[in-house]
């Protein structure tokens, strides 16, 4: 035993051994496993179990420097541990959840951005949609106290045609309501996603806004949105309906004027990347701006012959890029492209290699530093597994592409483009499929045909036109240039529509479990960043996050957190009450994650294994019986009544006045009030009940059972 033991270590040190070079880009998966470990328990985790933690790795490190294996395990071990502390700290850095009025409410605050909404429906008007900041609440509670701490998102009447600017002080009448809660256990949590972006709550005004004082700001966030907000108006002066949503989406970010239409066909056609700005779109920019600086300045003979102007070219692309940055909003993914597109800048400039994987560890571990809870968001997942499959995957292709180059002949460098056009789609996509399936539950096979064409298209015709017309702008000169951009954008439309139509365009998936993120990233790693023939053994990894929809049991049973709407799971459909408005997404959401078809719930009333009363129901439910009483009244014999609560182990009831049986274990509107959305596996024996609390346990951004946060008042001097 004590041999294979060793043979074992001896393995593993040589495996450690052929790719030492790469094992500084590990570090940011052992960071986003110790994040993992802060957000998975179901309680608070203490600050002692992190230093114990790192104490441990550091012990390791000490007693074991000499050998290779222990060396590498100890500081692993203190990578996790500072990503769980890291975590940590930025979760309780944050300030608490206010208290929102359940009622209407005079607010005012400071306008710290403007976005435009697309309607809900065909027929409808586009609304405004204002970012609140400093907010203060204008009732008996809050009289006189200090402002809000965290931002309010309030839609706008769509008759409301008032002037407003970022910085500006406005006020005005709405209702207010908090982060609303999963919609099963297990699935997205928008409670935990505002607790980490500042956000207190969204709202809907009930009259008109009023402006107040303005506030004049030009190099902060308000000025940056209202610079934002000046070039999507002009950009619709020249550009209309949904061309120019997309030229205002690219340009300025602004991505409220995209209808559901394009976002659904650019989804499907694997295309959705055009719709975010990001790496793609940084590079054009940047690249367009150094071709453009290296050509003028060769045509003047003075700064050809004098000037450095390849570094001058390179830092005109990096200024250009930054400012298309924080022109589109600054977000996670434009970001972390800055981020690389920085450190190829500088190492082009200093003769080193453009892109590596340590530049790519050095920029995602700055950004799970400077904000640990983006190794939760999708598209942090994206960007990163992209760019780590491009970069290996390139690594095998520069054989091929050195052999290409030495030909001059237009034949190969037409091969060479082809070959970069095919190879980049393929390892980008191919690495992020498997995300995009876990969050959006579809797959598109299409998507490496759709970017081939579609990516040279934004490369000669939209992104050097967009760039152009910017730069035009402060002269009233932008118009030609957006003309010629409409053309590129007409065609990617039409080529969405187009793959759109293809058979098996798009395939719906259920929802992947919450493990299978971090079995796909350390398995995608290990393919990526081993040198050995061991490496292949990821593959077994990522097969099982494929078939992961399919080895997790599908709940029987789902109800809402508000116990207005209740499904039933029966093969491939889901049968449900009739959703109101408010529970539309909802509905919408869990036919989506478990990838089933939308019944009535009333179609099972000719069902032979339903068995009915009045409005109480008796349903045979993977071989054992629930009793449902959907319909809110209590028509029913006392006799048949008492047969069933008998017979049945599960009792749903949504009429709150009156237990619907003498048995405990009655679900309510009160116990969903208590618990949040609830999930039954009646398969199970005994059938097993998962609610929102359970899954979600005591954290910082989970409410208390009225849903609310803590009122915003003063603490006492001993707090």
């Amino acid at each position: 035993m004590k041999g294979f033991a060793a043979r074992i270590l001896e393995e593993v040190e040589r495996i450690l051994a052929e790719s030492w070079r790469r094992l500084l880009a590990w570090m940011p998966l052992l960071w986003c496993v110790g994040i993992a470990i802060y957000f998975r328990p179901r309680h608070e985790p203490g600050f002692v179990f992190s230093m114990a933690f790192m104490a441990a790795g550091l012990l390791i490190t000490l007693l074991k420097w000499h050998a290779c294996i222990f060396r590498c395990a100890g500081i692993a071990t203190i990578l996790i541990a500072g990503g769980f502390l890291a975590a940590r700290w930025d979760a309780h850095s944050r300030p608490p959840m206010p208290y929102l009025p359940r009622h209407a409410v005079e607010i005012s605050g400071r306008i710290c951005g403007i976005s435009l909404l697309a309607p809900r429906e065909e027929g409808q008007e586009a609304t405004r949609r204002v970012r609140l900041c400093h907010v203060l609440l204008h009732d008996w509670l809050n009289a006189g106290m200090a402002p809000m701490r965290r931002d309010l998102l309030i839609r706008l009447k769509p008759q409301d045609v008032t002037p407003l600017a970022s910085g500006q002080m406005v006020r005005v009448r709405a209702m207010l309501r908090p982060p609303p809660w999963p919609v099963y256990p297990g699935a997205r949590d928008l409670q935990r996603e505002a607790w980490f972006s500042g956000e207190a709550g969204r709202g809907y005004a009930l009259d008109f806004v009023q402006p107040m004082a303005p506030k004049r700001a030009f190099l902060n966030r308000e000025g940056m949105a209202s610079l934002r907000e000046k070039v999507a108006r002009r950009i619709a002066q020249h550009l209309s309906g949904q061309v120019g949503a997309i030229a205002q989406t690219i340009l300025c970010g602004e991505t409220g004027g995209l209808s559901r239409h394009t976002r659904d066909i650019y989804a499907a056609s694997g295309l959705a990347h055009l719709l975010a700005v990001a790496g793609l779109h940084l590079g054009l920019v940047m690249g367009f701006t150094l071709f453009l600086f290296r050509h003028a300045l060769a045509l003047w003979p003075r700064a050809a012959l004098n000037w450095p102007c390849r570094e001058i070219a390179f830092g005109a692309a990096w200024l250009m890029g930054v400012c298309y940055v924080a022109l589109t909003g600054a977000h996670l993914p434009a970001l972390r492209s800055l981020g690389m597109a920085t450190l190829v800048v500088l190492a082009l400039m200093t003769g080193r290699q453009a892109l590596s994987l340590r530049s790519w560890a050095l920029v995602a571990m700055a950004l799970l530093i400077a904000r640990p809870s983006i190794a939760l968001d999708v598209s942090f997942q994206m960007s990163f597994a992209a760019v780590l499959a491009l970069i290996t995957g390139y690594e095998k292709l520069r054989p091929l592409m050195r052999r290409l180059h030495h030909r001059r002949d237009v034949l190969a460098k037409m091969r060479i483009h082809l070959i970069m056009l095919t190879a980049t789609s393929f390892f980008a996509g191919l690495a992020t499929l498997p995300i995009v399936a876990a969050h959006f539950n579809v797959v598109q096979p299409w998507f490496i045909l759709a970017n081939i064409v579609a990516v040279p298209i934004a490369a000669i015709f939209i992104m050097p036109m967009g760039v152009m017309a910017l730069l035009a702008m402060p002269f009233h000169l932008e118009g030609g240039f957006l003309q010629v951009m409409r053309y590129g954008i007409t065609s990617i439309n039409a080529l969405a529509e187009w793959v759109t139509h293809f058979p098996m365009a798009q395939i719906s998936i259920p929802h992947a479990p919450d493990w299978a993120m971090l079995v796909y990233g350390v398995s995608l790693c290990f393919l990526c960043l081993v040198r050995s023939a061991w490496r292949l053994a990821a593959l077994l990894g990522i097969a099982v996050v494929v078939a992961s929809p399919w080895l997790v049991t599908r709940p029987d049973i789902l109800i809402s957190s508000d116990a207005a709407l209740i499904g039933v799971r029966r093969g491939h459909a889901l049968y449900m009450t009739k959703p109101g408005f408010m529970q539309k997404g909802t509905a919408q959401k869990w036919l989506d994650d478990f990838s089933l078809k939308a019944r009535l719930f009333d179609d099972l009333r000719h069902d032979p294994e339903m068995n009915c009363d009045g409005d109480l129901c008796l349903l045979n439910v993977a071989g054992r019986e629930a009793l449902f009483n959907v319909a809110g009244l209590r028509r029913a014999s006392s006799r048949r009544r008492a047969d069933f609560c008998f017979r049945s182990v599960v009792k749903i009831n949504v009429a709150p006045a009156r237990p619907l049986c003498h048995e405990a274990g009655q679900i309510d509107r009160f116990h969903a009030w208590r618990e949040g959305a609830t999930a039954i596996y009646m398969g199970a024996s005994p059938p097993r009940l998962v609610t929102d609390i359970s899954w979600r346990g005591a954290r910082l951004w989970v409410p208390l059972n009225d849903g609310q946060g803590v009122p915003n008042l003063p603490l006492a001097p001993e707090e």
